[in-house]
């Protein structure tokens, strides 16, 4: 499509440092792909010397780029969406955000739900925390997920609370705790469900870390992409400042060109053209 390799300082995919070590700027060039062909691609950084110091992956614009990497979650959430294979009778469509934190003085879990798209004016249906860790396939849900070992009986129940109710516009706000008998680090990529008055499952969202981002639709393509800068795996920085930072691509589709702006810390002083 485009020929000769255009990640190339001769077609402008370069940086420049101020003082501090920090990169601002832009470039556009002509790759050959569309968002489509490049996300969960790496984004590299190289130092004046050809070595490579920092790297991302390309994802959605619209997620949080707040995670520090190998941080461990106190707060997980999850974006709900219908249930596979369920298909609503309303014209609302299932959506909204459960939260579960931990009470480290109980172990128990504070589990917060703000869910609509559900049936009016139900009391005590249930919602749970369950073994699969997928909302893709119905049949990999599973069942309601507990260590029996440590708290016995299934907590997952309405003698236990874990239950919801609807206003009469079929949302529930609300919240309960209970002892599952795991911490975050135990749960986190679980799946929530979310059941119907009758039992019947219609809600689904997978527990993440609370600081991502909940506001990207399910199966929706991204226009802009973003990777979250973090130090290359094996360099060691010899400045007190990890690199750390954001690279953003955008297309302009009227030229089939990337527009691929940065804004890194970290990286040496003073650097022009790496």
């Amino acid at each position: 499509v485009v020929g000769p390799d255009p990640w190339t300082a001769e077609y402008g995919a370069v940086y420049s440092t101020n003082k501090k070590g920090r990169a601002v700027g832009s470039f556009k060039l002509n790759s050959g792909y569309a968002a489509k062909d490049i996300i969960e691609h790496a984004v590299v950084v190289h130092a004046s010397d050809g070595s490579r110091v920092g790297c991302g992956v390309l994802g959605d614009y619209r997620e949080s780029c707040s995670v520090p990497p190998g941080s461990k979650p106190k707060k997980l959430r999850a974006c709900m969406s219908p249930y596979p294979g369920y298909v609503s009778i309303d014209p609302i469509d299932i959506s909204g955000k459960i939260v579960v934190e931990f009470d480290e003085s109980t172990d128990e879990i504070i589990y917060s739900f703000n869910v609509k798209g559900l049936e009016s004016k139900v009391t005590g249906a249930g919602t749970h925390i369950h073994a699969g860790t997928t909302c893709d396939d119905a049949d990999l849900v599973g069942g309601h997920y507990w260590d029996a070992g440590v708290v016995g009986p299934d907590p997952w129940t309405a003698e236990y609370g874990a239950v919801y109710s609807t206003n009469k516009k079929g949302r529930a706000v609300g919240s309960f705790k209970l002892n599952s008998g795991y911490a975050a680090k135990d749960i986190i990529e679980h799946a929530v469900v979310v059941h119907a008055s009758d039992g019947s499952r219609v809600g689904c969202g997978v527990l993440g870390d609370y600081r991502e981002s909940c506001s990207v639709p399910p199966g929706s393509k991204p226009k802009k992409l973003r990777a979250c800068m973090s130090p290359y795996p094996g360099y060691v920085s010899i400045d007190p400042i990890d690199i750390s930072g954001k690279i953003v691509v955008e297309f302009d589709e009227s030229t089939d060109e990337i527009i691929y702006s940065f804004n890194v810390k970290g990286l040496e002083s003073k650097v022009t053209g790496a």
